[in-house]
């Protein structure tokens, strides 16, 4: 889906309205709009595929996000695990929100299971699963 893009820090700026009340106001960095609209673009395309899902899913979901990124001349372990910024758990929450401004599902809070995983790669792209979880049996 592209070259990976961690969720970005809102940025809180203070501004004056017009009756001189000051209000802060919350700034999402550009490459973070930019990324979650090409994932939420391309997830609505996969939506269009599918005829047998009704959308958005309201259901216990989990999700599956795997970021590849160019590796570097030296890794600092090994040649296939990222183990540097940006954190795998700002990945994940901008895909979830994208998703959710896409319409896959009515809330992120339906996610029940989610991992990611960084990696290193010839070509820099994100790798997107979902899928409905069933609910578990317990003995008891």
């Amino acid at each position: 889906m592209g070259l990976p893009i961690a969720q970005g820090r809102a940025r809180i700026m203070l501004r004056k309205t017009h009756g001189g009340r000051i209000v802060p106001r919350g700034i999402t960095p550009a490459r973070t709009r930019s990324f979650a609209s090409f994932v939420a673009t391309m997830a609505q395309a996969a939506m269009r595929t599918r005829t047998v899902t009704k959308f958005p899913l309201d259901c216990p979901l989990a999700i599956e996000v795997i970021s590849y990124f160019h590796k570097p001349r030296r890794p600092l372990f090994g040649d296939t695990l990222m183990c540097v910024k940006p954190d795998g758990s700002n990945l994940l929450k901008l895909v979830e929100d994208a998703l959710e401004v896409a319409g896959v599902y009515r809330n992120d809070s339906r996610i029940c299971d989610g991992t990611y995983r960084k990696r290193y790669a010839d070509t820099e792209r994100t790798v997107i699963r979902l899928w409905r979880l069933e609910e578990e049996v317990r003995d008891g």
